[in-house]
């Protein structure tokens, strides 16, 4: 199962993310928690998991790389990727370089991609990559929590098609009311569930 945690900044979805990842592990599920936000770098210490090593852009040669790749008509074809994203394959966690991949026994955090320069350029290129990793990855009896930016850029980036469920984190502002209209909205187009966690 695939669940997207999302809501607007500072609702406490990175905390919750944390916790709910923490629970399910606590209680025999394996959990693989996807940081998609590109600001955050605290959530390896919510988890109270050792932080991978590298992200998996950096681990696939940065920004450029990445950007290079996504740019490709026929993705497969990038000699960089096509290791691990070739044939259309169905991934598992343990598929990924070890260097992206950290935690401890059934409970593990893998790192899309970091804004860390000034005038780097929008985030895009990691969205792609994080689409592309959610989509090739087989579930099984994981669960696989995807901790998304604050906002709505990553429904930009069609980052919620690959989901399962919704859960929108909401405080008690406008904004959240607002937000959580909107993420019902496109969990009923997509005929998904949508589960609103006032926080």
């Amino acid at each position: 199962m695939q669940v997207s945690l999302l809501g607007p900044g500072w609702s406490g979805q990175n905390p919750l993310g944390s916790v709910s990842g923490g629970f399910f592990a606590v209680n025999g599920r394996s959990v693989c928690v996807i940081d998609a936000d590109e600001s955050n770098e605290s959530l390896s210490r919510m988890l109270g998991v050792p932080a991978p090593e590298m992200t998996l852009a950096d681990e696939f040669g940065g920004r450029e790389a990445i950007s290079k790749w996504a740019e490709c008509k026929n993705r497969e074809e990038s000699e960089s990727f096509c290791e691990l994203f070739g044939e259309k394959r169905e991934l598992h966690v343990r598929d990924l370089p070890g260097t992206c991949v950290g935690g401890r026994d059934n409970l593990c955090l893998i790192s899309i991609g970091k804004i860390r320069r000034p005038k780097e350029g929008c985030a895009c290129p990691f969205g792609v990559l994080g689409r592309h990793l959610i989509e090739s990855l087989h579930e099984g009896n994981w669960i696989y929590i995807i901790d998304t930016d604050a906002g709505t850029e990553h429904i930009g980036r069609g980052l919620h098609e690959c989901c399962d469920v919704f859960f929108p984190v909401l405080d008690l502002s406008f904004e959240s009311v607002l937000f959580s209209r909107f993420i019902n909205k496109i969990a009923e187009e997509q005929c998904k569930p949508c589960f609103s966690i006032l926080n």
